[in-house]
């Protein structure tokens, strides 16, 4: 089966749109696949792309990006309410590893971690110091640091 070329053809194209949806459900945004099959399907078929863009928001935890309609299924509602908790709870709307983020680092006085570019990580730390009434204190490691 060429996944791309059954794209661009229009065979299955909703099956294998939901399928991914399905899968960033279950896994999170993490594959590489699902993301690229995305792509194709709102280049190829962007009206279908658009029926199916808030599952794949919901899905993907973009939860900072505003909603047009209803939940639709069990899922997205699910995942709407997940994102009305967050929004609750940390007074602003964050990715879910956003909302891990700012509840571990509100457990602790000193919080090291590591997350991958795109993450929100600059977001999260200018919130936190617009909110901070103390000092804060954010060291940022850089490769080129590894050459010294």
């Amino acid at each position: 089966m060429n996944r791309i070329k059954d794209i661009i053809e229009g065979r299955e194209v909703e099956a294998l749109l939901q399928t991914t949806i399905d899968n960033i459900f279950v896994n999170g945004p993490v594959s590489i696949s699902d993301m690229e099959t995305l792509s194709y399907i709102k280049y190829y078929h962007a009206e279908l792309f658009e029926r199916y863009k808030q599952s794949i928001l919901l899905a993907s935890g973009l939860f900072y990006k505003p909603l047009n309609t209803e939940a639709k299924n069990l899922k997205e509602l699910i995942l709407q309410d997940y994102r009305e908790v967050i929004s609750t709870n940390l007074e602003g709307n964050y990715t879910p590893m956003q909302a891990d983020l700012l509840t571990s680092i509100g457990r602790n006085n000193v919080f090291s971690f590591s997350a991958p570019t795109s993450t929100g990580k600059s977001y999260v730390f200018r919130r936190l110091i617009e909110s901070s009434e103390h000092d804060v204190v954010i060291v940022v490691p850089s490769r080129a640091m590894n050459t010294i």
